[in-house]
């Protein structure tokens, strides 16, 4: 199986990182291919949710230029318009702003995931293997 996740984070480290162990465990454990399409801004937004089956969408608090609460109410917005992008979901993460910031500004709104970076390979990993595994 193919797992497809949309990534907006503006470090290309963090993208790498995660990619490197989330292919990693996947391969190994549940016998997966990982893909991550990383984004640094919304600008190809409802063509990514439109026409590709992203199985989780991954939202960084500060993507340089704007912030990842603007991307998640963008989502939302499409998902609203388009049902078919409405079941994909979003973990909400930040490796410097509070688990509880992060909940204030988007999380409890919405009911979604904040997570520590340090956290999202785990939760990532998880949800995968509950889903589909």
């Amino acid at each position: 199986m193919q797992i497809k996740i949309l990534m907006f984070e503006d470090s290309p480290s963090k993208v790498n990182s995660l990619k490197k162990i989330l292919e990693l465990k996947l391969k190994h454990q549940l016998n997966f291919n990982l893909e991550i399409i990383d984004r640094t801004d919304e600008e190809f937004l409802e063509t990514d949710l439109l026409t590709s089956n992203y199985h989780i969408i991954l939202v960084d608090d500060d993507l340089g230029g704007s912030w990842g609460s603007s991307v998640i109410e963008k989502i939302i917005e499409i998902c609203n318009d388009f049902p078919e992008a409405r079941n994909i979901p979003i973990i909400y993460y930040s490796a410097g702003t509070s688990i509880s910031d992060l909940k204030n500004k988007i999380g409890i709104k919405y009911n979604i995931p904040c997570l520590d970076f340090n956290d999202v390979e785990d939760y990532v990993f998880k949800m995968i293997k509950i889903k589909f595994g």
